[in-house]
């Protein structure tokens, strides 16, 4: 059975992992365990991810590391980050930024450990993932259940863009501002509301809107 630690950005994505995201798998296979940087996450900066990740490596080497960091507000300092061209997409943006990732962190490590780290950047954040299904974010709450005005308001966001991972254009944009504004009362909590609206949809349904949350479902790391 491998074993996967996921390096998660918040107390958010530590809750989807242990209780959306790890019961999908098969245990007999993989046993994934969530992790933070520090007691509650947050305040990713380049330096401290990358020593708790060496560290983490070093002292448990028979593990497999990768991480749950959102592109959105990304520290700068991300290996690649400066490099970064505003005319690629999101897709060609998040998977230069892992690749620089990978292969700082396995710049720092034994030859033999190069395999076991395959880190993942969400495009653009967490709730890029809750707007697979823009049914379930109503039901999260009874205030806001049944309300045709949000589901409208949801459905014109959806159908401005591909898929959900797509959905920004500017710092006030990004998909957890949006949900804030329009879903307030009662307002949207990440903490409270996120996870319980990705258990609704479930993993699959994610997975067959979000594609890049999709390649990271189907690598060799869960498999």
């Amino acid at each position: 059975m491998r074993r996967v630690y996921i390096i998660c950005e918040g107390q958010t994505e530590e809750n989807f992992i242990k209780e959306v995201f790890a019961p999908y798998f098969n245990p007999q296979i993989v046993a994934i365990q969530p992790l933070l940087v520090g007691k509650k996450g947050g305040a990713l900066s380049y330096d401290r991810v990358k020593n708790f990740i060496l560290n983490l490596a070093k002292n448990d080497t028979a593990t497999y590391i990768t991480t749950m960091f959102d592109y959105y507000a990304l520290d700068t300092n991300f290996p690649g980050h400066n490099q970064l061209n505003t005319s690629w997409d999101i897709y060609k943006k998040v998977k230069y930024l892992e690749e620089k990732f990978k292969d700082d962190i396995n710049s720092n490590l034994p030859n033999t450990l190069n395999d076991r780290f395959i880190p993942y950047i969400q495009p653009h954040e967490f709730e890029s993932l809750l707007f697979s299904d823009i049914n379930e974010i109503v039901k999260a709450d009874p205030g806001w259940n049944k309300k045709a005005a949000l589901i409208s308001s949801l459905s014109k966001i959806v159908n401005e863009y591909p898929n959900p991972e797509e959905i920004n254009n500017s710092p006030s944009t990004s998909p957890s501002h949006r949900l804030v504004k329009i879903l307030n009362l009662p307002k949207y909590r990440k903490v409270l509301h996120g996870t319980a609206i990705a258990k609704n949809i479930g993993i699959e349904n994610i997975r067959q809107k979000c594609y890049h949350f999709d390649e990271w479902c189907s690598s060799p790391l869960f498999q």
